[in-house]
């Protein structure tokens, strides 16, 4: 059971390892253990061994859904061996102590100028910390913060016209920067998304958004740079599997028309979460447990084709942009060589902490100055 602790931190996972392996020898122990081995071996990337313990387990499982499901936890396995084996040439800048707290922080969004950060935290000193919540953390709010000569300022809560003492996540802005789109847990309102507009940088009162977005579950959305196509991810009737993305355009009364999948190129039976559209208006990213991951949730890109009318095929952002765990959400810039994304990794402050990537590989964009001299 300690080892089970550990698979649902925010550390290192792997230190389950020791704890599970001791388990697996004893005499009498529930099968469920070379599952719980596998995770902590494959979030430690010892793909192997991980696949050997969910081969065990397999042998001891007889629906066929839990068969299919482990069978794709062992893919994901495999892909992560490839991905290792080929790095994307990235840098990672975790954006400092003066950001980052010991508490999560997550869900980073800029608009494509990087003139303000917002993004969600569980820190201590949220407008709802007067308790924990019952999974040991404070309730989420949503904290901004601007540049100053290249580095962050220190995050302000946004206080009473965005926050509660529920939770508030932030989950889209718009590449402008004028709308930030929302996902609250509230007792009245579960699983909607709301807007906040940006008045002369400061947001103002929430607004769920209309009935034809917010219909069943939803969890996160973009806009597009022009404001007339929403993205976002809805787990509703009629969908691939769990949750979908979906897109809406804007009717001429300025509301949101009846939304339509994407389709089986980019939606599957797992869940697909966290559209990005980037401000060029035809690349969306992504994430998914069911596309060719490294496990759990894994982040991609496809482009809208306008001459076929069709969505590319999906392709996995690459190792280490993408991890063995969560890999959740990312937020571009205008020219999309820099992004910011959250993720447990070495060096942190502790737990999920703020990174901004730049993507080494990525064409450089220049500008073209004609003057007199």
């Amino acid at each position: 059971k300690l080892g089970i602790c550990y698979l649902y931190t925010n550390i290192n996972k792997a230190l389950a390892i020791p704890y599970l392996e001791k388990a697996s020898k004893q005499p009498k122990v529930d099968n469920r253990v070379w599952n719980d081995l596998g995770l902590a071996y494959q979030y430690g990337s010892r793909f192997d061994d991980a696949i050997k313990a969910y081969t065990k387990y397999r042998a001891t499982l007889s629906a066929q859904k839990d068969i299919d499901d482990l069978e794709h936890r062992i893919e994901t396995c495999e892909n992560g061996k490839e991905y290792v084996k080929h790095p994307v040439n990235v840098t990672f800048q975790n954006l400092g102590m003066n950001v980052n707290s010991s508490f999560p922080d997550y869900y980073p969004f800029v608009p494509e100028n990087e003139s303000f950060l917002i993004f969600t935290s569980r820190r201590k000193g949220n407008v709802g910390a007067a308790q924990v919540e019952v999974d040991g953390y404070y309730s989420s709010d949503i904290y901004i913060s601007l540049p100053v000569n290249n580095l962050w300022t220190k995050p302000k809560n946004m206080g009473g016209m965005v926050n509660t003492a529920l939770d508030e996540q932030a989950v889209g802005l718009t590449p402008d920067g004028q709308t930030m789109l929302m996902y609250i847990d509230h007792i009245d309102s579960l699983g909607n998304i709301y807007s906040s507009n940006n008045k002369a940088g400061s947001f103002q009162r929430m607004k769920k958004l209309s009935e034809n977005v917010n219909s069943f579950y939803e969890t996160a959305g973009s806009i597009t740079k022009d404001g007339s196509i929403i993205f976002f991810a809805s787990e509703r009737p009629g969908g691939q599997g769990e949750t979908d993305i979906y897109m809406a355009r804007k009717l001429p009364n300025g509301s949101w028309a009846q939304a339509q999948n994407l389709g089986p190129k980019v939606n599957t039976k797992y869940k697909e979460d966290f559209p990005e559209i980037a401000p060029d208006g035809k690349t969306l990213y992504f994430s998914s447990q069911g596309h060719a991951g490294m496990g759990d949730f894994d982040l991609f890109k496809t482009v809208w084709d306008e001459a076929t009318n069709t969505w590319s095929q999906p392709v996995n952002l690459g190792y280490p942009v993408n991890s063995v765990g969560d890999d959740r959400s990312i937020s571009f810039t205008e020219n999309n060589r820099v992004a910011y994304i959250s993720a447990v990794r070495d060096g942190g402050y502790g737990d999920l902490d703020l990174y901004r990537i730049k993507f080494n590989d990525a064409e450089d964009r220049y500008t073209v100055l004609q003057c007199t001299v």
